[in-house]
């Protein structure tokens, strides 16, 4: 599935394409504006997972897992291709995951738990909470021996471990849970936001943090709570990826052993931080053929959130302030890049 983003100034749309072209960028009417090699040197990729644009339509490509950060101007020229100390800092006995730059000259990152350890299944009780790190370099330019803890999420019942038994050497089959309500966090450079959920209220929070940690809005949205039901503990069964070694009756069983089941389910399934300055979050809530969605302003008072209907063939990754952008697969599951016009609701 490609990723994309829109640029604030909506004249501009970047593509990461793993298959393709990794990296593009395009005019909202498809005319191309520039494309990167495969590769590893300056200004090629090899395997891009993130685009920042800033307010002047600059942006700047991560790299795997933030192994390089490379900066281009608003006309996509290259400015620098800067490597990061990525392998060499650890957290704990963790590794590292950088996602974002600072504007000091440092990172945003989150450590690299294993899912053994999550779940305890590798001997210990499960992590309850995840680090959100700051990774900056000291006064002579060296980084510092370990990253600073800025926050720390929410991480219970994020993730499901299935028994195989001793036919399969007793080992486990490692998924997402599908009823969680663990915190969620998106990156800026040099910001974070964190959604946290009460599902049995219907109440979901936002935090924006800065690069340390400090609290600069908040935002909170009000939704109905939905109890989990039958129908959706079916559902996400059909969902779940199965290996035909594996029998499905005995795996069914084993799955519902490691089902983290609530009375309630977190009404928001994602959500995203829009070139529009808003944060977009995907409900769980359809109208007919349509998922409901709600734009929330990042303001130091929010208006009240808007509720945005998107055709159910959109999945949305961004949005400006007149157009929403997506992915649309076709007949033949090729993925296009979809941009739909936002319109007003009809008085």
């Amino acid at each position: 599935m490609p990723y994309l983003r829109a640029a604030p100034s909506g004249q501009r749309v970047f593509v990461i394409d793993l298959v393709d072209v990794p990296v593009s960028v395009w005019t909202p009417e498809g005319a191309l504006v520039f494309a990167a090699k495969r590769g590893q040197g300056p200004g090629e990729f090899a395997y891009p997972t993130r685009i920042y644009v800033d307010d002047d339509d600059g942006f700047v490509v991560r790299e795997g897992t933030g192994s390089r950060f490379t900066y281009y101007s608003e006309d996509a020229s290259l400015i620098e291709a800067a490597a990061t100390p990525l392998g060499s800092i650890m957290h704990q006995q963790f590794q590292l995951e950088l996602e974002a730059p600072t504007i000091g000259g440092g990172y945003l990152g989150t450590a690299n738990i294993p899912l053994r350890v999550v779940t305890g299944t590798a001997g210990a009780p499960p992590v309850e909470r995840s680090p959100l790190l700051l990774l900056q370099p000291s006064e002579d330019g060296e980084w510092a021996n370990r990253p600073e803890v800025v926050f720390w999420l929410d991480n219970r019942n994020r993730f499901m471990a299935v028994p195989m038994g001793e036919q399969f050497r007793n080992g486990f089959v490692f998924g997402g849970q599908p009823f969680n309500a663990a915190d969620q966090v998106e990156f800026e450079p040099g910001r974070m936001v964190v959604m946290r959920t009460d599902p049995a209220a219907g109440e979901v929070e936002f935090i924006e943090l800065n690069e340390v940690g400090d609290t600069v809005w908040k935002g909170a949205l009000h939704l109905e709570p939905m109890r989990v039901t039958d129908r959706m503990v079916e559902a996400a069964w059909e969902a779940e990826p199965r290996s035909p070694a594996i029998p499905e009756a005995a795996y069914r069983r084993a799955w519902n052993t490691a089902l983290h089941r609530p009375d309630y389910v977190p009404a928001v399934r994602s959500f995203f931080l829009a070139a529009s300055g808003e944060i977009w979050v995907r409900t769980r809530e359809e109208i007919d053929t349509l998922r409901v969605y709600y734009a929330m302003s990042r303001k130091k008072n929010p208006e009240t959130p808007r509720q945005v209907l998107v055709p159910e063939w959109l999945t949305v990754h961004d949005a400006t302030d007149s157009h929403v952008w997506g992915i649309r697969r076709d007949a033949l599951g090729t993925p296009r890049v979809v941009g739909r016009k936002l319109v007003p609701p009809t008085q």
